[in-house]
């Protein structure tokens, strides 16, 4: 199996465990054991801060669970994600996917200040475009780009290798709204030549900008390897925020030059949700076939709470439940690719200690 090597990561999932996601059918499995798990904690997942007062829902908990929660320090209650980890693991996972998928492009979505796209380009040497809705992250990302490529081009000079080429991470300001925006990008792309469509890309920003930096330290439009020649892209993203996650997933299944994507989700409150907050078919949860069978629903508190880190004995016992509301979350996202049948091979893995980061969970997906 092509995604064989990521599988044998060494935070790979657990195989041990009472319920798996190998197939759709005991994904689907896990997906109503949670469900019916959660039922009766309805009150709790749907519970607000005014509700807690004016409720006194304190009084509807345990005891002996909110004495034990008072024990606790506020230390242990909150854990700080270490992002230069994460990168760095990230990083490994993406270039042994694009090695094995044949891609020539990373797309970083939702790049943020381009720490992904930059250790991807100067690290592992791949051509990697970087898109984020901030113009400011855009010109960080260039900058502290310059100021690494400059770093790199010093060491290469002294060790007599400066004909060596420099992969530097192209920027891109737009605001991806929707799969279709994704897709016009990905096909911009893979046509090196019609890089200049960007600029039609994008809505509710200043003018969307394309932006390079060459290996003499001036700007270009394109850190392709030809002008000419189509591409093979994956998407890759740490913590894309919201519905961006969903897009990525719905991208890569609508364009073939996507050959893979690699997704770690984030912000789950600012999903749109069918029945909640849009009535349309692509919303962000529920994605698959099975979940909307199933006629599963979370609504915003609950969504809120997978992923928030509570101080406080309530609610930090109510944020004991958030992991098992972002577990569904991402099962219903890999039920969605399972069910496109044997084309595509997807995973669900955790990537990142759990200890350092609450978001450690990648789906990953590759055309085989």
């Amino acid at each position: 199996m092509q995604l064989q090597g990521v599988r044998d990561f060494p935070l790979g999932m657990a195989r041990n465990g009472r319920y798996s996601c190998e197939t759709a059918t005991q994904t689907l499995e896990w997906i109503n054991a949670i469900n019916d798990f959660l039922k009766p904690y309805r009150p709790l997942l749907n519970a607000h801060v005014v509700n807690f007062f004016k409720d006194r829902l304190w009084e509807s908990v345990d005891k002996l669970w909110i004495d034990c929660l008072w024990k606790e320090s506020v230390e242990n209650l909150l854990k700080i994600p270490s992002g230069i980890v994460q990168v760095e693991i990230l990083a490994a996972v993406v270039s042994s996917i694009a090695r094995s998928s044949g891609a020539q492009t990373i797309i970083d979505v939702g790049a943020g200040q381009g720490y992904l796209a930059q250790v991807l380009s100067f690290q592992y040497q791949l051509s990697v475009v970087a898109i984020d809705a901030s113009s400011h992250h855009g010109a960080v990302t260039s900058a502290r780009s310059e100021r690494i490529r400059k770093h790199y081009a010093a060491k290469m000079r002294k060790s007599h290798t400066g004909n060596m080429h420099l992969n530097v991470p192209q920027t891109v300001t737009c605001c991806v709204l929707s799969s279709d925006m994704l897709k016009s990008l990905s096909d911009t792309l893979t046509h090196k030549d019609d890089v200049e469509q960007l600029k039609l890309i994008g809505t509710g920003l200043d003018e969307p900008r394309l932006e390079g930096l060459g290996a003499d330290g001036g700007k270009q439009t394109s850190t392709c390897h030809s002008p000419n020649m189509e591409s093979s892209l994956v998407l890759a993203g740490l913590h894309a925020c919201g519905d961006l996650s969903v897009t990525m997933l719905r991208t890569f299944l609508e364009r073939k030059e996507v050959k893979a994507v690699v997704s770690i989700g984030c912000c789950y409150n600012l999903l749109s949700e069918e029945g909640f907050d849009n009535t349309s078919s692509n919303c962000g949860f529920p994605m698959s076939v099975g979940v909307k069978l199933a006629g599963l629903s979370l609504g915003k508190s609950a969504r809120d709470l997978a992923c928030q880190e509570l101080i406080g004995p309530y609610w930090s016992l109510r944020a004991a439940l958030g992991p098992l509301l972002e577990t569904l979350l991402l099962l219903d996202r890999l039920l969605f690719l399972q069910e496109q049948g044997s084309s595509v091979e997807a995973v669900m893995l955790p990537i990142f200690d759990p200890t350092l980061s609450p978001r450690n969970v990648a789906i990953i997906a590759q055309r085989i």
